[in-house]
């Protein structure tokens, strides 16, 4: 009895392509998370900067500043993607700083801060 080729792939080539596309996104992946991971951070940072220059303008009005980011104090609505992955907190009077808090899914990331003379920290973050 004679056998036809199916034309079919066999099981060690089947097992080479699944090696393959393995390696291909272990490597992907890291680089991927980091891309999030630099776009929150740029959107934290925007977010961060626009509520500074807020402050700058509630400064000229009230003559102080706000701790208060929603009604009643800057009546700014954070972006989606900035409440959904950091805290933002707001401390001031006669100066301000703007804390933004890394949270669950952020891993890799560290605790941004902007005062009111523009002093950015990690320094490192900022200049990405």
């Amino acid at each position: 009895m004679r056998r036809s080729k199916n034309g079919g792939f066999s099981l060690i080539e089947l097992m080479v392509v699944v090696a393959i596309v393995a390696i291909l996104a272990a490597i992907a992946y890291p680089s991927y998370t980091r891309y999030v991971q630099r776009g929150n951070l740029s959107a934290v940072h925007q977010a961060m900067l626009n509520i500074a220059n807020l402050e700058d303008q509630y400064i000229l009005q009230q003559h102080q500043y706000t701790d208060t980011v929603g009604a009643g104090g800057l009546n700014y609505t954070l972006p989606a993607d900035v409440s959904k992955n950091y805290t933002i907190a707001i401390t001031g009077s006669t100066t301000f700083l703007i804390t933004a808090a890394p949270q669950g899914g952020m891993t890799g990331t560290s605790t941004q801060t902007l005062d009111s003379q523009g002093n950015k920290v990690p320094q490192s973050d900022w200049e990405q």
